[in-house]
């Protein structure tokens, strides 16, 4: 994944199977989104023993701008329990909280 804070590529990788169906990839935690941008994304198929059997590149754009999102996660489990940090701000905005540092990114 193209790392929107600017800097090295965040690399995932993750098994998948051929008689799955479909295939979610998850980035690792992001910041400096910017809305309506194009974000490059390159992913490779590789067999057991690591050959390249299919690659794709191709871009994902936000529809929402950094911005917009909490500074901390709004739940904190699969319960969708509250994050207590967040007590008495519902929006997930915090009063002095630490901004992510975008001066990198391109």
């Amino acid at each position: 994944f193209q790392n929107p804070a600017g800097g090295e590529p965040l690399i995932v990788e993750q098994k998948v199977w051929p008689k799955l169906g479909k295939v979610s990839l998850e980035s690792p935690a992001l910041s400096c989104i910017v809305k309506d941008k194009p974000y490059a994304i390159s992913i490779s198929i590789k067999d057991a023993n690591g050959a390249i059997l299919q690659k794709i590149d191709t871009t994902l754009m936000s529809t929402q701008d950094q911005s917009v999102l909490p500074d901390q996660p709004l739940v904190i489990d699969q319960l969708y329990t509250p994050n207590p940090e967040l007590a008495g701000h519902p929006d997930g905005k915090l009063p002095g909280a630490p901004k992510p540092d975008c001066s990198k990114a391109g």
